[in-house]
């Protein structure tokens, strides 16, 4: 029997609808942002409302979600997630009316659109992509004015448990909220957003190679010419992200001769979200170690007393994410140079890089890794996110 996620019924739907929030965090595979695809805006839109319907739903219910389930998203959440209008002070009986109607209408367009969207991901060394099924199902009811979606099984891996999975296996992945992609008006900027967040945690910037960046943006056979494709498509992305998300991000050419072959984008995290997630990391981090009667300071001085040693286990596994956040971190390149002679910074961080993923063991012996120091480093210059660190995000999605 199919579960229905997101209503325990269509007669009492609205009553009981787990409704997607705009401090939603949507998490998904670093290899999904940069796959290609082409599907409506709205729908892309959608589907992420859905997966957190679905991560909310587990959380809510203590169920598992299976790929025979249905989602449910009502015209309402829908409405009041993708309409400017619904995030004024005031909305009036009037207001509320036309966010329904075009929110309807939206809805409608997506159902009647539906055509089994798929995916096309990098596989490996080969050179042709495999290709993935996204969503499989799609239906709107004008009764109870909710669209109902499922995911295709092959679909899972790329949002589905990723936070409970965390080993030498498992693909990077990141997160951002809800609200910072759901009223861009140009695929183009959801995209582009999306891919540079799947670089945030370990750099500031990045380097893609033209045709590349054509071949993910579906711009392979339009806007040839590199003006008129950074007007319609690089241009409109980085007015949109600047305006409406949490990123600033500025663009260049990477030249070969005369030749453009490639676009440098350099991001951060707007100053407010910045100190934001400072706030939030620093703070969650002093109230476990306050309730375990743990010294701290707001200064960062307890990670320096002389008996710091017992108030920490170094760890005997780390994810990529760790490893990339202690890569980057100048102090931890500092404190275990003893591994890395006289190499120059690129290099060492190769070197301390093949450590920590294979030599953990010897690293801990010459000095004890206490993570939370140099994720508190990190975060205090604005390089790790709040939940970035992997033994801290299940927490974040709970």
């Amino acid at each position: 029997m199919q579960k229905i996620i997101g209503s325990q019924g269509l007669d009492d739907y609205t009553q009981t609808n787990t409704r997607a929030k705009l401090t939603d965090l949507v998490v998904t595979r670093n290899d999904f942002p940069t796959a290609r695809y082409s599907i409506d805006l709205n729908l892309e839109k959608l589907m992420y409302c859905a997966m957190i319907i679905v991560r909310k739903n587990e959380l809510k219910n203590k169920t598992s979600f299976t790929y025979d389930d249905f989602i449910y998203v009502s015209t309402e959440n829908f409405g009041e997630l993708t309409s400017p209008m619904a995030r004024k002070e005031v909305v009036t009986a009037t207001d509320k009316r036309e966010i329904q109607r075009n929110a309807e209408i939206a809805l409608k367009r997506i159902y009647t659109k539906f055509d089994n969207p798929t995916m096309l991901v990098k596989d490996g060394e080969s050179e042709e992509p495999a290709k993935v099924p996204m969503m499989t199902y799609c239906h709107y009811d004008k009764a109870t004015k909710c669209i109902k979606v499922r995911f295709a099984k092959e679909f899972f891996e790329y949002f589905y448990d990723l936070v409970k999975k965390v080993d030498e296996k498992t693909k990077s992945f990141s997160s951002h909220e809800l609200k910072h992609i759901i009223l861009f008006n140009s695929s183009y900027s959801l995209r582009l957003y999306r891919i540079l967040m799947s670089y945030m945690w370990r750099t500031s910037e990045v380097t893609i190679d033209l045709n590349e960046l054509r071949w993910m943006l579906e711009c392979e056979d339009k806007y040839k010419e590199l003006a008129n494709f950074k007007n319609r498509v690089l241009n409109v992305a980085q007015e949109e992200i600047n305006k409406l998300s949490n990123i600033n991000v500025k663009f260049e050419n990477v030249k070969n001769g005369k030749e453009v072959v490639a676009i440098k984008f350099i991001f951060n995290l707007k100053n407010e979200y910045k100190e934001q997630d400072q706030l939030k990391f620093i703070d969650k981090m002093k109230k476990n170690y306050l309730a375990s009667a743990i010294p701290f300071s707001d200064d960062g001085s307890h990670f320096k007393t002389p008996d710091r040693k017992k108030y920490f286990k170094p760890p005997v596994k780390l994810s990529s994410k760790q490893i990339s956040t202690l890569v980057n971190c100048p102090e931890f390149l500092l404190d275990y140079g003893h591994f890395l002679g006289n190499s120059d910074e690129e290099t060492s961080k190769v070197i301390i890089k093949t450590l920590l993923a294979e030599k953990l063991d010897k690293l801990n012996a010459y000095k004890p890794i206490d993570l939370d120091y140099y994720f508190w480093l990190q975060v205090r210059r604005g390089i790790v996110k709040n939940g970035d660190n992997d033994n801290k995000e299940k927490d974040d999605q709970e």
